[in-house]
């Protein structure tokens, strides 16, 4: 038996976690569940070392209180934006296409395409 088991028999249930305008965070579900903040994060991570009932009931209490993760703290702490920058000429026959492929890319790894053009920049000769 884990300790994050010892801990689920015995998690107290808080009907109003946040104070108003408070963030929902890996803290403020670990004082809800009464689990460590570590097994927290490994429940929403799916690590295989937490039983499959306190990832549920982690999710679930994600879920109930509106937990984000904050993705400016997991680009700081992975060194990974998971951005995608692509600059190319602002033609509109070819952003016109190349905005539907991005799109439909996107579309296929469930991401959310930020597609815009600037004013096209004057020739320079060399």
């Amino acid at each position: 038996m884990t300790g994050e088991d010892e801990h689920e028999k015995t998690a107290p249930v808080i009907t109003h976690p946040l104070s108003p305008g408070e963030r929902p965070t890996l803290k403020t579900i670990s004082r809800i569940t009464g689990l460590a903040i570590a097994t927290v994060s490994r429940a929403l991570s799916d690590a295989p070392d937490i039983s499959v009932e306190t990832k549920r009931r982690v999710r679930e209490c994600a879920d109930h209180i509106g937990y984000q993760p904050n993705r400016a703290g997991q680009r700081l702490r992975t060194g990974k934006t998971h951005v995608v920058s692509l600059l190319m000429p602002t033609e509109p026959d070819i952003m016109s296409h190349t905005a539907q492929l991005i799109s439909s890319i996107a579309e296929g790894f469930k991401a959310r395409p930020i597609i815009w053009s600037s004013p096209p920049m004057p020739r320079m000769r060399i």
